[in-house]
């Protein structure tokens, strides 16, 4: 077991009261597994990806993962501000459904960033083969406004597995894009989990999607 979420609840103003977003929710996720949230827009399956990810904290209940570089299980409610970030920075990579690239760096500039960040520039090479792979070779100095949506999050997913997480997330990953693309996009996100050994977890409402998963967490 690598992830262990244990009755977590999240609730937002709504209002001039609260709203529970996401309520008792329970599972387990093996390493190296390929898990899928899934359900209905507005039913929490962003806030559920995010709180796993570290981005905000539950308001009730307690998220534990087993981190390589621990010795024990590590609950994400008990890490400050600083050590989330350290969290977020050295073991997460996260592709979202408008991609998220800086818009004032290249596309090479946005790839090599988490390198930088967490101190793996030895993964320098191994990142800018991949965007040769992914058909980017021509499009490195190119910003991401010069480029297609597909190449875009082409270009994400490069950035999200340059440092090789732990854990990778996706947040509707394929949600602005056409049929070709989405098949695309998907299928890249399976080969760079399974090339890494990392977890992936998928936020979706596609029942295509859901069918390359091992493990599905199903939303009402």
């Amino acid at each position: 077991m690598v992830i262990h979420v244990q009755s977590v609840g999240k609730k937002f103003p709504d209002g001039k009261g609260e709203r529970w977003v996401i309520e008792d929710v329970s599972f387990k996720i093996e390493s190296r597994q390929a898990t899928v949230i899934r359900g209905p827009s507005g039913v929490g399956k962003t806030t559920l990806l995010n709180l796993i990810a570290g981005l905000i904290q539950p308001d009730k209940g307690e998220i534990e993962l087993n981190l390589k570089d621990s010795s024990g299980p590590t609950s994400l409610n008990r890490l400050n501000a600083r050590e989330l970030l350290r969290f977020r920075r050295d073991h997460v990579g996260f592709v979202y459904q408008f991609f998220n690239l800086v818009p004032t760096l290249t596309v090479k500039e946005n790839v090599l960033l988490p390198l930088a960040l967490t101190k793996r520039e030895h993964l320098r090479d191994q990142a800018l083969d991949r965007l040769h792979k992914l058909g980017l070779k021509s499009h490195l100095n190119a910003f991401p406004t010069q480029l297609s949506g597909g190449e875009q999050q082409r270009a994400a997913i490069a950035r999200a597995v340059a440092h090789e997480p732990q854990f990778l997330f996706a947040d509707e990953p394929t949600g602005n894009l056409d049929a070709e693309n989405s098949a695309e996009v998907f299928k890249l996100l399976w080969d760079e989990h399974e090339r890494l050994g990392t977890n992936l977890v998928v936020a979706t409402h596609s029942d295509d999607i859901g069918a390359y998963a091992a493990h599905t967490i199903q939303l009402a």
